[in-house]
């Protein structure tokens, strides 16, 4: 999942005694590299839980900067090289380019049309038509 979402995952963990957590303030391991056979495998009776990895408490960090401090991953894609291809990539759109889209959109230009037009990458502009409700106004 990391990899797929390039994004660290934590995992949150409270101490328990039997079914009760004792200790309200979570703790935090990031699962990149855990060996999850290491641990103990135990059955938790609290309704639709079933079984859980028992962790030593030394193998996580009590506190959010454990989270913040790990999550500095360098971004996959930089703005900048986006808007070399499309100029107006992650820009705030206007009631004009609304208003132009709206008007486009009804003349049955492609999508493939609309990103060169609006500077915008696909995924964009399939958004705002959603977000405008363009095809339900004027069907697809």
């Amino acid at each position: 999942m990391e990899t797929l979402t390039n994004t660290p995952i934590f995992i949150a963990v409270y101490q328990r005694k039997g079914d009760e957590v004792i200790q309200e303030t979570p703790y935090f391991f990031s699962i990149s590299g855990t060996d999850f056979s290491q641990f103990d495998k135990v059955y938790v009776r609290a309704e639709n839980t079933g079984y859980c990895y028992q962790m030593p408490l030394s193998r996580t960090n009590q506190n959010f900067d454990f989270i913040k401090n790990n999550n500095k991953k360098d971004k996959a894609y930089s703005i900048e090289e986006i808007r070399k291809k499309h100029t107006n990539a992650y820009k705030k759109w206007t009631l004009e380019e609304d208003e132009m889209l709206e008007l486009h959109f009804c003349e049955k230009k492609s999508i493939a049309q609309l990103c060169s037009l609006f500077g915008r990458n696909r995924g964009a502009i399939k958004s705002r038509i959603e977000k405008l409700e363009l095809k339900i106004k004027y069907g697809s």
